[in-house]
């Protein structure tokens, strides 16, 4: 029998970023507008700006956070990504996106492939608010979206077979 947790006991949604706080004004993050989140090799990491231009008005992240669009019909579109290989190993991009941190019994990669199920897509675009054209995915979706918790192991081996069969096609 698979077991289910929800997602707020299993990752923290929208969390704070203790590391970019340590960075001094200055430093140079990695600056992710919406038009650059897309999963896999097509997520822009290229651009930069300072911690001091991003400090207020923008979703800040780490890597290995998984970013998940809010807004319609970016959320649709499955553009989930999640993110590595930050300058500084932090960023800061759109208020349109949620952070997912995973925590220790979850794989990230597992998670990611959880995110664009079809049934996640589904049940998210019906829980969406707002007028037509700015719908958002609450984050309470996201709090309490059922995850099957198998074993760290098994949860591997699933992500390690979708990775493979993604790149094979």
């Amino acid at each position: 029998m698979i077991t289910t947790a929800r997602l707020r006991h299993i990752a923290q949604i929208n969390p704070g970023t203790p590391a970019f706080d340590k960075l001094d004004a200055g430093d140079d993050v990695t600056f992710l507008p919406m038009e650059a989140v897309w999963p896999d090799s097509r997520l822009d990491l290229s651009r930069r700006r300072t911690k001091k231009s991003v400090i207020t008005g923008y979703t800040r992240f780490q890597d290995g956070d998984i970013l998940v669009p809010k807004i319609t019909p970016t959320f649709q579109a499955s553009r989930a990504v999640l993110i590595g290989g930050l300058h500084s190993g932090v960023g800061a991009g759109s208020t349109e996106l949620h952070v997912v941190r995973p925590g220790k019994s979850i794989d990230p990669r597992y998670l990611l492939y959880l995110f664009h199920t079809h049934s996640f897509l589904k049940l998210g675009e019906a829980e969406m608010y707002g007028v037509a054209g700015q719908q958002r995915v609450p984050d309470d979706f996201l709090r309490d979206f059922p995850v099957p918790l198998l074993s760290l192991a098994e949860q591997r081996r699933i992500a390690d077979f979708l990775d493979a069969e993604t790149a094979r096609i």
